[in-house]
């Protein structure tokens, strides 16, 4: 096997972990609010109240959206670990990765523009950015090296 070939596998799987591990910062980061606003609340949840019922079905909404996200994430991450690792996967993983990375820019520039309205700490605004954009480094990597990957497996079998 070619050792360009070789490096652009290996990182192109490095990358898909990655994916994987900001899978779960974008579980966290979106989890932990929700859970000290309804830990910090007065009051329970109440089914009846229709404030409350709005807010549960909010959070359901919620819920499902960072399902979703887990399962692309997960599938991207696993699908460049697998292409990776010699097995040939389908083009489908990138265009996934793709609206990963565009759901991701669009994270990072919407937590940015939002800073201070939420009384969030210059150090919390500073570290919820770098993590942000490392993700965004992360999945563009993948892209960057899955195509690299296509191309030279090509140009190895003429």
């Amino acid at each position: 096997m070619d050792v360009k070939l070789r490096r652009s596998m290996d990182t192109l799987a490095i990358s898909g972990t990655a994916v994987i591990i900001f899978c779960l910062w974008s579980i966290l980061k979106t989890v932990f609010p929700i859970v000290f606003f309804l830990t910090s609340s007065e009051s329970a949840l109440d089914p009846e109240s229709p404030v409350d019922l709005l807010l549960i079905f909010i959070l359901v909404m919620l819920a499902i959206l960072l399902a979703a996200d887990l399962l692309m994430r997960l599938f991207v991450g696993l699908s460049a670990r697998s292409d990776g690792r010699g097995k040939k996967k389908r083009i489908i993983y990138l265009i996934f990765a793709f609206i990963l990375l565009a759901y991701s820019v669009f994270g990072s520039v919407t937590s940015f523009m939002y800073f201070g309205r939420f009384d969030d700490s210059l150090f919390s605004a500073i570290l919820s950015t770098v993590v942000d954009l490392t993700s965004v480094f992360a999945n563009v990597v993948l892209i960057i090296y899955s195509i690299k990957v296509r191309k030279l497996r090509k140009q190895l079998a003429m």
